[in-house]
C-alpha cells in the first residue's frame, strides 16, 4: 500500500470570517505488495485467486471480475489456512480426491499467462493450475515427482498430441515455495520457475494447440487423481502474455 501525506488547502481570507481548512491526501510512494503488482497486470477477462480463505467452500476472485472458484460437483474445497507463504498469506493444502476448485472464465485462445506459488513436502506428482481438460485442449502447470521425469516442473499444452515444456534438468524441487509460470506469446510457449525462463520452448502451429473452453481449475486436472499434501497460493490466469521482466519482478516481490 502506498504511503500518503496530508496536503493542506486554506481558503482566501480576504472576505473575513473564520475560514475552514481542508485536508486532502496525496500518494507519495512506499511499499507495493505482491498482490498490488498482480492486480496492476489484470484486465477484465482475468482471474486472481489468493486462496487465503479461512473457511467455507469457495475461493474469492481478487481481480474484481467475479470469477469465484467453487468445488466441482462431487468434490470439496481444500483445507484452508494450512500454511503461511513467504509473503505472509494463509494458503490451503490440497489432498485426496475431493479437493479442487473451478470457475468459468473466457476462452483462452491467444496470448496468455498462468502462474501460481506452490509448495510440497513429499515427492509427489501434482497438477497446479490450468484451464480446460489439459490433455486434449487448454493448458496447465504441473509439478512432477522425481521418478516421472528429469524436470521438476512442466507447462503442458493440449491438442491432438499433448506437448510439454519442461523445466531445466536438475532444477531443485525441494520443500520450499516456488513460483511457476507459463506464457504463450504469438504461438511460442515458455516456462518460468522462480522468475527465471527455462531453456525449452514449444511453438504451436497447424492446430497443434486447441484453445481451452471456459473451465479454469486449481488443484485437480479434470479427470485426474489429486496427489496429497501440497499448497497453492496466488493462482492467476491472464489473457495476455507477461514479459520475462514482469515475471521476475513478481518473483522478487514474493521473497
Amino acid at each position: 500500500m502506498a504511503v500518503r501525506k496530508p496536503v493542506i488547502h486554506a481558503r482566501d481570507h480576504s472576505h473575513g470570517g473564520a475560514d475552514p481548512v481542508h485536508i486532502a491526501w496525496e500518494d507519495v510512494g512506499g511499499t507495493t505488495t505482491l498482490a498490488d503488482k498482480i492486480v496492476a497486470l489484470l484486465t477484465g477477462s482475468d482471474g486472481f485467486w489468493k486462496l487465503n480463505e479461512t473457511s467455507g467452500t469457495t475461493a474469492a476472485d481478487s481481480s474484481g471480475n467475479g470469477y469465484t472458484m467453487s468445488p466441482r460437483s462431487g468434490l470439496g474445497p481444500p483445507s484452508w489456512a494450512n500454511a503461511a507463504t513467504p509473503y505472509s498469506e494463509n494458503s490451503p493444502v490440497f489432498g485426496g480426491s475431493t479437493n479442487e476448485q473451478q470457475a468459468t472464465l473466457p476462452v483462452l485462445s491467444g496470448d496468455l499467462t498462468l502462474f501460481c506459488w506452490a509448495q510440497k513436502s513429499t515427492d509427489i506428482d501434482c497438477s497446479l493450475l490450468g484451464q480446460g481438460p489439459g490433455n486434449t485442449s487448454g493448458c496447465y502447470l504441473n509439478w512432477n515427482n522425481s521418478a516421472s521425469l528429469s524436470s521438476a516442473f512442466e507447462l503442458l499444452i493440449g491438442g491432438a498430441t499433448l506437448h510439454a515444456v519442461p523445466s531445466n534438468v536438475g532444477y531443485p524441487a525441494g520443500a520450499g515455495w516456488h513460483m511457476v509460470a507459463g506464457t504463450r506469446t504469438s504461438s511460442v510457449w515458455r516456462l518460468y520457475v522462480d522468475g527465471a525462463v527455462q531453456t525449452a520452448t514449444y511453438t504451436d502451429s497447424g492446430g497443434s494447440y486447441t484453445p481451452a473452453a471456459t473451465g479454469a481449475w486449481i488443484g485437480l486436472l479434470p479427470g485426474g487423481t489429486l496427489s496429497t499434501a501440497f499448497h497453492l497460493s496466488y493462482c492467476t490466469i491472464l489473457h495476455h502474455a507477461l514479459t520475462a521482466a514482469e515475471i521476475t519482478d513478481l518473483w522478487t516481490a514474493s521473497l
